[in-house]
């Protein structure tokens, strides 16, 4: 005769402020004289989903940002991220970025931006845009989950986060035109 006894374990962990669920499964097998053990435990993380979800609740407004080349202009739909929390959280915890999307990181003053990938789980390339909209540079296809501080090299007021592998796609880069409002009043 088998007696197999499933339990459920559900445990909440601080986890950047969201738990964790825990499915147990616990089995004897009596007739061979087995002892109690875990037999799998399955984390099902709802950790990303709840600060992904948490930061949504804070979701920055959507607006058209424009990037002009020697060849073309591009319209990209973005996130602004004006506030704090905004600005911290970024992209973090997301599993996709549609092409053409983005999310602008804009500053009141210039200054030698930098930025990071912790808890970032897709590859992004950063636009760093000066206080007249020229782009600066493009750091092309950032390593996901990195803790490496990419910094802008330059006296920047933005930076601009879009999908790794699409500037170079698109041909943007140095020298282009970012055509966003927050590059006639930045520095003003």
């Amino acid at each position: 005769m088998r007696l197999w006894l499933v339990g459920v374990l559900l445990a909440g962990f601080a986890v950047s402020g969201s738990a964790v669920l825990f499915l147990a499964g616990f089995s004897s097998n009596v007739d061979r004289g087995g002892a109690w053990g875990v037999a799998r435990v399955l984390p099902l993380s709802l950790a990303g989903d709840a600060v992904a979800g948490e930061a949504r609740a804070g979701e920055a407004a959507r607006q058209v940002l424009e990037i002009v080349t020697s060849t073309t202009t591009y319209r990209f739909d973005v996130e602004v991220a004006e506030t704090d929390r905004q600005k911290a959280v970024g992209l973090m915890f997301r599993r996709t970025l549609a092409p053409m999307t983005g999310m602008l990181f804009p500053y009141d003053e210039a200054s030698d931006l930098s930025m990071w990938m912790r808890n970032t789980y897709i590859p992004l390339d950063m636009i760093f845009i000066r206080v007249d909209g020229s782009i600066h540079r493009v750091e092309a296809n950032t390593e996901p989950h990195s803790e490496t501080v990419i910094r802008a090299g330059a006296q920047v007021t933005a930076v601009l986060e879009i999908p790794g592998g699409e500037a170079e796609r698109l041909g943007i880069g140095a020298g282009d035109q970012v055509v966003h409002r927050h590059f006639r009043t930045a520095g003003r």
